[in-house]
């Protein structure tokens, strides 16, 4: 391969969409101004964070960026580093934060929870899930009015898998080739990228990849196919008028020839989509083909499942979800990342009859919906709804600009160049992210509240990297006894603070109309937990008491024990969010202290969020490792309740009866 200084690259050609002028410029774009100070970072050293980033983490843990950045602080649309520079987060931690890093009304609502109550799991009632279920729901059209809370798309998806085939008792599932639904055992295998595929047996029992529907790299496709401000510069076999799409036509004759050649007598589980696919690279898809796939599914039985993991919340301008741009209500929508700007939220929203397939049999998710989640969740909203974010995002902030050799073959810009010109960018101060199987899609999916000095700024870094990308490659880089009386429950230095929610009646009816049947609280008359303290839990009418359960084993220390909550108060006051694509240094901290708790070699760590998916992936690399696929639990044994780890899990109770598990 030629050096980067001698391939011939129409740079040019690139850089139409940054600026309206055709003049090279020489000074670098200035960064626009900040009203916030962050604090100076007081960590381990940068060369002691990459230490424990190749002795103490999984090597699946890979951050962006030749030197990664080390972020300890955000606010709002900004990041900063361990240096105290600061960047425009232009990809807002993987589409994740909606509002804004560190966001002070979502800070409040944790704030305020967190001295109320962490965690109960959902054995007793808590407010907050159902006022969330509430106001999630009355998003939704039509009779999507059932939501199950999750802390993950993967999670949210796995379950969505579940509940298609427990509802149509088919097994077939729909996915496109470059869909991105998840890295889970189970969703890998609706997930259609090669790159995120481990080479295992199983992966892709009952998957089938349909051709995917993209008008620029796909087999068809022009300039007037999208429904879209952004299109293609292919040339169209569609009128002008856009009164029919010759592109999705053709797409949709070879989802017919699947349905009729590939599935089971014609029979089908459901079909997932994106309504813009996010880590492919920002896929649109052509007019009105997915009102049509949606209506062949059903047609055979199967039911259609939206995966708004990225493209929810108001992101795509016009509306709040993506697939409301298509004109269809699904079956089942799937969601995460934006919905809790940050914290681990996932839902998994249906209809009250396709959600009563979950009733047969139990179903569990420790973390779902707990009353921090919750209260997150809805102070998301309000900060959509009062800033007017969807407003502020008009013509869509789920951006992709594709990099291509040249605009005739469309073939993709070299990895090489790719990454220089994003290094570079990175250098002047903003981030993106890449997609796309080949790595040469930039995404610009920033959080919501940013404005118009933030977009300018950005497309003149662009306009800057690609119009002097060759002369700028060296430019700066950032008691047992018995009794007859009832015993005394001992006393408690901590009042609980009166409650304040919708009243107990309406929390049942919102229990039955709004919440899977899989949330079943313990007792005859369920407890409506509000607040709790160290080893105490007090009901909404200030009754407490002795929590002998932890949550089902999950409060370890005491709810919301103060030195917990000063840790907690302190970081969602820096940094909330960035994923692993730049080191953080808690994450390191953290992996450091919790392998020395170990013996022998066990001194690599991977983070997920519940143990389901913990075991989900052990189960993986289990099977990676040795190359067998055999796995073997003990009767009565329990290791979750995901679609995978079911089939560890060795109760009846807690098992469904799908193929597969």
């Amino acid at each position: 391969m030629a050096p980067l200084s001698e391939r011939p690259v129409d740079f040019h050609s690139l850089r139409g969409f940054a600026s309206s002028t055709g003049a090279a410029t020489s000074q670098l774009p200035s960064i626009p101004s900040c009203d916030f100070e962050a604090p100076p970072y007081r960590g381990p050293s940068y060369e002691r964070i990459v230490e424990i980033q190749k002795t103490r983490l999984t090597p699946n843990v890979t951050p962006y960026y030749r030197k990664p950045l080390l972020i300890h602080s955000g606010k709002m649309q900004w990041l900063f580093d361990h240096e105290g520079r600061k960047y425009l987060d232009m990809f807002g931690g993987i589409v994740t934060v909606s509002v804004g890093h560190c966001h002070p009304k979502v800070n409040a609502a944790l704030s305020a929870q967190m001295e109320t109550l962490w965690h109960t799991t959902n054995i007793y009632m808590h407010p907050k899930i159902h006022e969330y279920a509430e106001r999630i729901t009355q998003t939704m059209p039509g009779d999507l009015k059932r939501v199950y809370f999750v802390n993950s798309g993967s999670e949210a998806n796995d379950l969505a898998m579940l509940m298609a085939r427990l509802h149509t008792g088919n097994h077939e599932i729909v996915s496109f080739r470059n869909a991105y639904h998840g890295a889970s055992p189970l969703t890998m295998g609706i997930t259609a990228h090669s790159t995120w595929r481990f080479p295992l047996p199983g992966v892709s029992n009952g998957i089938i990849h349909a051709m995917n529907p993209d008008p620029y790299q796909g087999h068809w496709g022009g300039r007037y196919c999208r429904d879209s401000v952004a299109q293609t510069i292919r040339e169209c076999e569609c009128p002008a008028d856009g009164a029919t799409c010759a592109a999705t036509d053709k797409y949709y004759h070879e989802l017919e020839q699947i349905f009729r050649f590939s599935l089971p007598r014609g029979r089908v589980a459901g079909m997932f989509a994106e309504s813009i696919q996010g880590v492919g690279g920002t896929v649109q898809y052509p007019k009105g083909y997915i009102a049509k796939a949606a209506k062949l599914v059903r047609a055979n039985g199967g039911i259609f499942i939206a995966d708004e993991v990225q493209s929810g919340f108001g992101r795509t301008g016009d509306h709040f979800w993506g697939f409301e741009g298509h004109g269809i209500i699904p079956d089942i929508v799937t969601c995460a990342k934006g919905i809790g700007n940050g914290f681990p939220i996932g839902a998994v929203i249906t209809t009250p009859e396709i959600a009563q397939c979950l009733d047969r049999a139990l179903h569990f998710n420790t973390y779902g919906g707990n009353p921090l989640a919750s209260a997150v969740g809805i102070a998301v909203l309000d900060v959509i709804e009062e800033e007017e974010l969807q407003k502020n995002s008009k013509i869509g902030l789920m951006i992709g600009v594709e990099l291509v050799e040249d605009r005739t073959t469309r073939k993709p810009l070299s990895t090489p160049h790719v990454i220089e010109i994003w290094e570079k960018c990175k250098d002047i101060g903003v981030l993106l992210g890449r997609g796309g199987l080949n790595g040469n899609v930039f995404r610009i999916k920033p959080p919501m509240c940013i404005n118009t000095h933030d977009v300018a700024f950005t497309l003149q870094a662009l306009d800057h990297v690609l119009e002097n990308f060759h002369s700028l490659r060296g430019f700066a880089s950032s008691t047992g006894a018995a009794t007859s009386q009832l015993p005394s429950i001992p006393s408690c230095d901590f009042e609980a603070p009166p409650y304040r929610g919708p009243s107990y009646e309406r929390i049942v009816e919102i229990q039955k109309t709004r919440l899977t049947p899989n949330v079943t609280p313990y007792y005859r008359k369920p407890l409506l937990i509000h607040s709790g303290k160290m080893q105490w839990l007090f009901d909404h009418e200030g009754r407490k008491y002795l929590d002998m359960f932890g949550g089902i084993v999950t409060v370890s220390v005491g709810h919301c024990h103060p030195k917990v909550n000063a840790a907690l108060s302190a970081q969602m006051e820096t940094l909330w969010h960035t994923t692993n694509i730049y080191m953080h240094p808690k994450i390191h901290e953290y992996a450091e202290r919790i392998t020395q708790t170990m013996p022998g070699d066990l001194k690599r760590v991977y983070f997920v969020n519940s143990g389901s998916e913990a075991n989900d992936l052990a189960m993986l690399m289990a099977r990676l490792h040795t190359g067998n696929h055999e796995i073997v639990s003990f009767r009565n044994a329990y290791h979750g309740a995901s679609p995978l780890t079911m089939g560890i899990t060795a109760h009846s109770t807690w098992r469904f009866p799908p193929a597969g598990c």
